[in-house]
């Protein structure tokens, strides 16, 4: 399903977009209101859940409008871990002769528990939905902005992308995988002005702890509102001067736990996070 705020896009002539998947709720539901606050382009909201979808399109769209603006919001309800269903979504974001200047890559979950006890169909689908749609995704959409020598992608990776994680063994793989996707086609896309950010918050106030059975405190860590997470994005997108936005950690002390994890020997860091992530996995 879709749904616009203007008449047929195919008989405008093609505009900038900002792509969001997982724009339901969370990190990408706060992005979804940034760029509607502060980003001259339509927006394409992507998610599972299409009642949020229409809710948020149509607060969008009221804002939107408040602020005399020509512009369009989309929704796709899709699950994005289906391959059919992402071609399709590719195919019908296609069809509306949309240039996708701004790709955010927001959608993924997680898992916990033992790895031998989790649902192999479940770590399979999150493997599908945190690595594949993302390399998809971003390469569709970067040969436009290739062409047109503009562009920019955020990938939202994870804190637990800069070791192994014990009772988080796939999900933190996962992540580990977008971040180093990211600075690699970061350093591939700067030669036609196209930014590429990975995102790496640690702990933050969404629903994602709940739907991916996390104890309530997993980290000893303070937790940041998605709304913060998201507006540290943007900003460090859009600072050029910045030697540090290619990859951005919210938090002055997760940015000083990133650097330890470089400091130590892997298997030693990763013995250390198994100690404090077994006494939470017992409780």
């Amino acid at each position: 399903m879709e749904t616009s705020t203007t008449l047929n896009t195919k008989q405008i002539a093609k505009r900038k977009a900002t792509l969001i998947t997982g724009a339901s709720s969370g990190i990408g539901f706060e992005f979804a209101h940034s760029i509607a606050d502060k980003y001259d382009s339509d927006i394409i909201l992507v998610a599972r859940r299409e009642d949020r979808l229409i809710k948020l399109t149509e607060i969008l769209s009221k804002k939107i409008k408040s602020k005399n603006k020509n512009r369009s919001v989309y929704y796709f309800a899709v699950d994005l871990s289906n391959e059919q269903q992402l071609d399709k979504l590719i195919k019908d974001i296609s069809d509306k002769n949309l240039f996708v200047n701004l790709l955010i890559n927001n959608a993924g979950f997680g898992s916990y528990g033992t790895f031998e006890e989790t649902s192999l169909p479940r770590e399979l689908e999150m493997i599908d939905l945190n690595i594949k749609a993302i390399v998809h995704l971003c390469h569709f959409f970067s040969k436009e902005m290739i062409e047109k020598k503009e562009g920019e992608i955020i990938n939202v990776s994870s804190m637990a992308s800069f070791q192994g994680l014990p009772y988080l063994a796939v999900y933190a793989a996962t992540k580990a995988f977008v971040t180093s996707f990211s600075l690699a086609l970061a350093s591939e896309l700067s030669q036609y002005n196209i930014k590429v950010q990975a995102l790496c918050p640690g702990p933050v106030q969404t629903e994602f702890v709940n739907v991916s059975g996390f104890p309530d405190k997993i980290s000893v860590l303070p937790s940041f509102s998605a709304h913060d997470v998201a507006e540290l994005s943007l900003r460090r997108l859009k600072n050029t001067g910045c030697c540090n936005s290619r990859i951005v950690i919210p938090g002055f002390m997760n940015c000083i736990l990133a650097q330890l994890n470089r400091l130590l020997p892997r298997y030693l860091a990763t013995d250390i996070a198994m100690k404090v992530l077994k006494k939470k996995f017992k409780k």
